[in-house]
């Protein structure tokens, strides 16, 4: 699954390229891979928190990708590799060995961790954060754009704002909530604040800038 899966690029020396003038290089589509064991962000040096799934699921991708599905259900686990079907069941048979009777994926958040004022599900806190990011990133001077390469960031521009970008489009590229949530929160919010040069007000924050 890593051979695909994966950002197929460094994100310190493409920052490191951007800052000194060359080609700025972003993540790849699918990084669900690197998400799931904590690496592929742009960290400015720091360990940041994590989820677990990718240490007590065994055989991590296939554990969850390839687990049983519901009774009755042939469009989901197993071979078809799905994790929900067309007709929106999911397979959370593999979840509710440690959280219980769940039916969606779609998880009440512990905290309000994109300072919204509420507690939403992991996807929503997490599209929030997105959000949040690239609106500082355009108020700092970055064009977002619809197709490649997604974002113009103004030259001359230094490592923080780079590293921001990369961690933007790193988390749009997975389905971050259920593959590393702690580590996708504490990426956005450690690049808003380097791109502000303040915390994310009002948020429950699993990081801060040193």
């Amino acid at each position: 699954c890593m051979r695909c899966h994966n950002a197929r690029t460094d994100p310190n020396a493409s920052v490191e390229a951007a800052t000194g003038g060359e080609s700025f290089s972003l993540p790849h589509y699918s990084v669900a891979a690197e998400l799931i064991n904590a690496t592929g962000g742009y960290t400015w040096g720091q360990t940041l928190p994590t989820s677990p799934h990718g240490q007590i699921i065994p055989n991590t991708c296939i554990g969850c990708h390839m687990a049983p599905p519901p009774e009755g259900e042939t469009l989901v686990g197993q071979h078809t590799f799905s994790m929900v079907s067309p007709d929106g069941v999911e397979n959370v048979t593999v979840c509710q060995g440690c959280h219980g009777a769940v039916e969606s994926f779609a998880f009440d958040a512990k905290a309000d961790y994109d300072g919204d004022g509420t507690v939403e599900t992991n996807q929503d806190e997490i599209a929030g954060l997105i959000e949040a990011l690239q609106n500082a990133a355009v108020e700092a001077g970055v064009t977002v754009l619809e197709s490649h390469p997604y974002f113009e960031v103004p030259e001359g521009s230094n490592a923080d704002l780079y590293g921001a970008v990369y961690n933007l489009k790193f988390a749009q590229g997975a389905a971050a909530a259920p593959h590393n949530l702690k580590y996708t929160v504490a990426l956005l919010q450690l690049s808003y604040q380097k791109v502000t040069g303040q915390p994310l007000a009002n948020a429950e924050l699993l990081v801060n800038a040193e």
